[in-house]
This record gives C-alpha cells, sequence and structure tokens, in this order.
C-alpha cells in the first residue's frame, strides 16, 4: 500500500473519531442523568456516525486522488471548475446515500432536513480531503522534481565522462597528435590553426563542465572545431555543410548534444576517399537537423548509448524528444531547441 492511502486510512480514521467524540461526551451524560432522555438508539447511531463519516471520507480520497492523475491533461482554471463541479455532486450523492441508510435503519421521516445535515457535513469532509490531497499532491511533485533533478546531474555527468573519454582516448590522442605530425612537418599555418581548435576544444570541456544547457551558438562553435581536426585528419572523406538560422543561435541546447551526434556519424560510418561522409547540420522552425549519408563500418552496432543518453536528459530537462530516423541510405537526428 502506496503512503497516500495508508494517509488516507489514517485521516479517514481521525475524522470519523472527531466527529463522534462531542457525541460520546453527550450520552455520557444521559448515562449520568444530566439530560432527561430515553432514546435508547443514541448507541447505534455513534456506530452509523462513525462509519459513514469514515465511509465517505474513504470515498473522497480515493476520488480526489483519481481525480488528481485524471485532470493532468486539463490547465488552467478548466482543472479547477472540474474538480469543485466532481466533488459537490460527490457530497450531494454521498449525502443523499446516507439518508437512505438512516431512512432504512432508523425509520427519520424528515428527509429534507436530515439531507441538508449530511450534506454540510459531508462538504466539510470533502473540503478537509481536498486540502490533504493538495499537500500530498505537492509533496509528490516535489519529490518527482528532486528525483529528476538527480537524473539529470546523473545523466550530465555520465555525458561530459564520456565526451572527455572520447577526446582523451588512446586513439583520438594518436590520431590526433599523427594528423599534427604531419601538418607541422609540411604545413605551419595550418598546424597553428589545428593547435588552436584543439585548444579551444578541450577549454569547452573544461570551462561549460557542470551546464545543463549552452547556447547553439557556443555548442557550434565547439563542433567547428572539432569537426576542423576531424577534417584535417580525413582530409577528402569528410564533407561538412552548416545551414543554422541565425534566430537559433541564441536559443539553447543540451550541452555536447551536436558533438555526440556528429561524433556518432563519424565513429559508426566509413570515411575514406573514396566513400566521402557528408554530414549536414540545418535548422527548421523548432529543431536542429543532423543527417549524414549511410555507409556502416562492420564492427558498427546501433547508433550508440550516445544518443540513448541524450534522449533522456531531453525529457529529464523539458520533456522533449529527439527524433532518430534512419534508411539504408541515410541517417538523421532531430534535436529541439530550448
Amino acid at each position: 500500500m502506496s503512503n497516500k492511502y495508508k494517509i488516507a486510512l489514517s485521516l479517514s480514521f481521525v475524522f470519523a473519531v472527531l466527529f463522534v467524540l462531542p457525541w460520546i461526551g453527550l450520552v455520557e451524560q444521559v448515562r449520568e442523568g444530566d439530560l432527561k432522555s430515553g432514546d435508547s438508539s443514541i448507541p447505534p447511531r455513534l456506530v452509523f456516525l462513525f462509519f459513514t463519516v469514515f465511509g465517505v471520507s474513504i470515498l473522497s480520497f480515493l476520488v480526489n486522488f483519481s481525480w488528481i492523475r485524471s485532470l493532468q491533461a486539463i490547465t488552467g482554471g478548466r482543472r479547477w471548475i472540474v474538480a469543485l463541479i466532481s466533488n459537490l455532486l460527490f457530497v450531494a450523492i454521498s449525502a443523499a446515500v446516507v439518508v437512505i441508510l438512516a431512512i432504512v435503519i432508523f425509520r427519520v421521516q424528515a428527509i429534507a432536513p436530515y439531507f441538508l445535515i449530511y450534506f454540510f457535513r459531508n462538504l466539510l469532509i470533502t473540503v478537509m480531503v481536498v486540502l490533504v490531497t493538495y499537500v500530498v499532491d505537492l509533496v509528490e511533485r516535489l519529490k518527482q522534481e528532486r528525483i529528476e533533478v538527480l537524473q539529470l546531474q546523473k545523466r550530465n555527468a555520465e555525458t561530459e565522462l564520456a565526451v572527455l573519454r572520447s577526446q582523451v582516448d588512446p586513439h583520438f590522442l594518436f590520431n590526433t597528435l599523427t594528423t599534427l605530425g604531419s601538418l607541422v612537418r609540411s604545413n605551419n599555418s595550418e598546424a597553428v590553426a589545428f593547435i588552436d581548435h584543439m585548444a579551444d576544444t578541450y577549454r569547452y570541456m573544461l570551462e561549460n563542465r557542470g551546464l545543463k544547457a549552452v547556447p547553439v551558438r557556443e555548442e557550434l562553435s565547439f563542433v567547428e572545431s572539432y569537426l576542423f581536426m576531424m577534417k584535417k585528419r580525413f582530409e577528402e572523406g569528410l564533407y561538412v555543410i552548416t545551414n543554422i538560422r541565425e534566430e537559433f543561435l541564441d536559443r539553447t541546447i543540451p550541452q555536447f548534444s551536436l558533438q555526440i551526434v556528429v561524433e556518432n556519424a563519424i565513429k559508426h560510418n566509413v570515411i575514406s576517399g573514396k566513400r566521402a561522409l557528408r554530414i549536414e547540420v540545418e535548422s527548421d522552425d523548432e529543431c536542429i537537423i543532423v543527417r549524414n549519408n549511410l555507409q556502416k563500418k562492420i564492427s558498427s552496432n546501433g547508433h550508440g548509448m550516445g544518443l540513448d543518453n541524450l534522449a533522456q536528459r531531453y525529457w529529464l530537462m523539458a520533456q522533449k524528444k529527439i527524433v532518430v530516423a534512419s534508411d539504408r541510405n541515410r541517417f538523421e537526428a532531430r534535436l529541439p531547441v530550448l
């Protein structure tokens, strides 16, 4: 049994006891002779009072807990109007049921006064229940948000580690330094530019650690530095076309998201002078699109854990989904801007 249903049972019992206690005092006064009454039906009425209050409270809790979930799709004031109307209907129906039970058990005759008494009593119970369910729902949402923040921090840390690991990977460093060595021997100006871009790449990773989202402009600059090194390594085997709309540059995107998709394309595809890899980075209304021609390596398996991790980060940060599509000739990833 979940905590909220334990709360419902406990508070329903408390409500029932609180409603019965004043009448227990009245019964004691009758027994002591302070009040003259020959009504021997008071004890059964106390039992009836206890169980009707307990039952109405339990049902009200169940109804309100279910409403909180079912009304999540309704936003604004309409949600509260629907909840108010539904609770008033519940109060009226429950009062009518209690009156029917009172007629059957105690043969009461004054139906209208009894209905009004039970209506306002059940209304008071429902108001208390609504307040409690609101607090319980608030606590649960705060707890869920805390869990999502911790999950996002974990995913961010995993992404930072994966990106840093890929950049300090022995194969990456060996290939990078080999490329740098050939540039130093053949073209000093390109070697200086290569070193500058390499420094920019590592500076971005170190300076922006821990950030959830970064401007598209900064992420794109980081990716361009990374691609500069890759193009020097693969030469005519790698073509990159970038076409991002100006208004997108100040929007934000999860850190390393573009780099993960681009690196994924380079890592999982054959790149050579005869089989060039073409990567296109462009934007539409709400997404940045990264696509490449598909020529998978024999050892390649799927699209990599990086995209799965990135998809979870997107959902935790903004409840948005990345869209990945592929066929025999093309791979495409659509990254929503935030």
